[in-house]
């Protein structure tokens, strides 16, 4: 299982920097202590503020124009623009993490001020990586602990 103190330690008082994605797995750029933390989504997940999904994993699925293939090649989809406007958002307001919980089942949810928060849902019953956190050429804390690129 993953240490979660761990991850709220790693977490906790980082300013999150951007959101964004590299091809399918979302991306959430944060920097603590000097160093550049990620925290890597291979699971649903959203970003919310208050009842508001502000951006979800799924509006990768939907391109702005075109189709389907060639906007999400072309980081042309509802997701890239939402999480572009958001970053923009997160580089005037240098948010803070002020709490993290990761739940039994691997759940986690990142909360920041005023009333946001990232929730990752895992949805996977086999062994296979559904997030990440991690300090670059550093710790790395992967749910489940015992994950396989292969989800046997």
């Amino acid at each position: 299982m993953v240490d979660a103190e761990a991850v709220r330690a790693l977490l906790v008082g980082a300013t999150i920097r951007s959101l964004g994605r590299a091809a399918g797995m979302g991306v959430l750029e944060l920097v603590g202590d000097g160093q550049v933390i990620g925290v890597h989504l291979q699971c649903p997940f959203r970003v919310q503020r208050g009842d508001a999904v502000i951006v979800g994993s799924r509006d990768m699925d939907f391109p702005l124009k075109g189709s389907r293939s060639e906007a999400f090649d072309n980081f042309a989809t509802v997701f890239d623009d939402r999480a572009g406007r958001f970053t923009a958002i997160l580089g005037h307001r240098k948010p803070v993490v002020e709490d993290v919980v990761v739940g039994g089942s691997g759940d986690l949810v990142i909360t920041w001020s005023p009333d946001y928060s990232l929730n990752a849902f895992v949805d996977s019953s086999g062994r296979v990586e559904s997030w990440r956190a991690l300090v670059r050429g550093g710790e790395h804390h992967v749910f489940p602990a015992e994950s396989s690129s292969r989800g046997e």
